[in-house]
């Protein structure tokens, strides 16, 4: 290779390494604020789950009271008997998930609350894992 390609190739290499410790330097700068991202995304997005699972809970206990008062109505023999039994049934597994779901959500939320350095390490030691594999 001649001179002045040497010349130039060093000129770019070195203003990459520039640009990348500048780069790094400024992620480091930047790591409390996306932990706090992190952390504030994590409780936001727990309190939505949980609210949503609990609306789902509510209608289905509600579906599972309605036929509960159809099923007290209804007479030995009548041809509906069954059915009702059945969603009522479902209805309740259903909002049995749902509330456990729910539930689940409101642990997430306390947890990031209450410890929230927790949440970090384990979303660090989720990604080293991920990524040894």
């Amino acid at each position: 290779m001649d001179e002045k390609l040497k010349e130039k190739m060093f000129e770019y290499l070195s203003g990459i390494e520039a640009l990348v410790k500048d780069g790094s330097n400024a992620a480091v700068e930047q790591l409390p604020l996306i932990a706090k991202e992190f952390i504030a995304w994590e409780f936001g997005s727990s309190i939505f789950l949980c609210a949503m699972f609990s609306i789902f809970m509510c209608i289905s206990f509600y579906i599972s009271r309605k036929l509960l008062k159809t099923a007290c109505t209804l007479q030995n023999g009548d041809s509906m008997e069954f059915p009702v039994y059945v969603g009522l049934v479902v209805t309740l597994v259903i909002g049995c998930i749902t509330a456990s779901a729910a539930t689940m959500g409101a642990y997430r939320a306390v947890k990031v609350s209450l410890a929230p350095r927790i949440v970090l390490i384990e979303k660090v030691l989720k990604i080293t894992q991920s990524a040894r594999r």
